[in-house]
């Protein structure tokens, strides 16, 4: 996979100098400020070495398919809780189950921060490095079922008369800036003693990109099922074979050539949603030698528009390999967007005037950013180009 900076942080060091909870200014989440991605910066992006993954079972990160580093391993996690009457203790847990039905049990403590007549404002983060390695433990190879169902649990005999519940996940330095998603969003609930609530964080993931771009809900459905269901993804890191997932659509894969995992990546979200890649053998086959391969697969079945930064337009490239200018299309989200022989992603959002593309790829951790199409075209000489998807055509 193309990206990332390295954290100077080691697995050891997140696991073990976080252990003390932080206050909190506010009890609003804090929003992410949107950052472009220079073209300096992209230069820099390195790839994923999977061909060097360790001989030594005992290693945490022995396994198929990668080698866990910092960068993938979320930092935090971060939680808001609203009243209508005061909470019996300072902590809770949150608890991510995988297929098989096992259980991370991660504790979360929390001060008040501010209260007023039937309103109390808690928050709180990771309280142990326990629960920071247990964190860190679901960004390794087959473990990538376990973010798919989240529980908050009231882990005492008092009930917690809910106005809101928010938790948030902070990945940092990704693309020289931390990235921060919501994963649970939870309102005026009546949680019981030692009730375990589920959520899938679909809501509060769909809400964050609706209030990023201005979208309503409405919209939001109507976009192709591929890209929602990456949305619904954001956040999450890590892969897995099928005996995490399914037998014939494993989550990403493990077993790949090469280091294309972020093409392979949206390939994934793809053949999910019924979308058969032209040309190749099966729906399930989602594996690539290189991500300028996945261009010569639009190319060929007519599907690919390549990006003219002087022209600021996306023009037809012919399956013969010429580009035909009486023909162009603006990027729509859910297309794929590829720099050739260079990265895969999937298109979010474009901004014609403003030459801005917003993306996101994965699977470490799946994630969002910008970057400015004529800069990465004329700076570093990589072809931008999208892949026409059908519901987009």
């Amino acid at each position: 996979m193309k990206k990332r900076y390295q954290n100077s942080k080691t697995i050891v060091i997140q696991c073990v100098l976080i252990i003390a909870f932080f206050m909190f200014a506010g009890c609003n989440l804090s929003t992410n400020e949107e950052k472009l991605v220079s073209s300096e910066e992209i230069q820099n992006i390195q790839p994923i070495d999977i061909n060097s993954k360790s001989t030594n079972p005992s290693d945490p990160s022995a396994g198929p398919g990668y080698n866990v580093q910092p960068f993938m391993i979320p930092e935090n996690i971060e939680l808001v809780l609203e009243t209508s009457t005061p909470l019996s203790s300072n902590y809770r847990y949150i608890v991510f189950e995988n297929k098989a039905g096992t259980r991370k049990y991660i504790l979360i403590r929390y001060t008040l921060q501010r209260s007023y007549t039937n309103y109390y404002c808690y928050s709180g983060q990771i309280a142990t490095a326990s629960g920071l390695a247990s964190l860190a433990e679901m960004v390794q190879p087959n473990n990538r079922s376990y973010w798919d169902k989240l529980y908050f649990y009231n882990n005492t005999n008092y009930t917690i008369n809910l106005i809101s519940l928010k938790a948030k996940i902070l990945y940092d330095d990704l693309y020289k800036g931390d990235f921060e998603v919501p994963i649970m969003r939870i309102t005026n609930r009546t949680i019981t003693a030692f009730q375990y609530v589920l959520d899938t964080g679909a809501v509060a993931r769909r809400m964050h990109i609706n209030e990023k771009f201005g979208w309503t809900d409405s919209y939001f459905l109507s976009l192709p099922y591929s890209l929602r269901t990456m949305v619904y993804d954001l956040g999450k890191s890590g892969s897995s074979d099928a005996s995490d997932s399914t037998q014939y659509n494993p989550k990403y894969g493990l077993q790949i050539a090469g280091n294309y995992y972020c093409g392979e990546t949206i390939i994934w979200y793809f053949c999910n949603a019924g979308i058969k890649i032209p040309y190749k053998g099966s729906m399930y086959d989602f594996q690539f030698d290189t991500t300028g391969e996945i261009g010569d697969y639009f190319q060929d079945a007519g599907l690919r528009y390549d990006y003219d930064p002087a022209a600021n337009k996306w023009y037809y490239m012919r399956p013969n390999g010429t580009i035909d200018r009486t023909k162009w299309t603006t990027p729509k989200p859910g297309d794929y967007l590829g720099w050739y022989h260079h990265h895969g992603m999937m298109l979010l959002n474009y901004d014609a005037a403003n030459k801005t593309a917003t993306v996101m790829d994965g699977p470490y951790p799946v994630n969002y950013w910008s970057f400015n199409v004529a800069d990465q075209e004329r700076n570093n000489g990589t072809t931008v180009f999208i892949g026409r998807i059908p519901a987009n055509q």
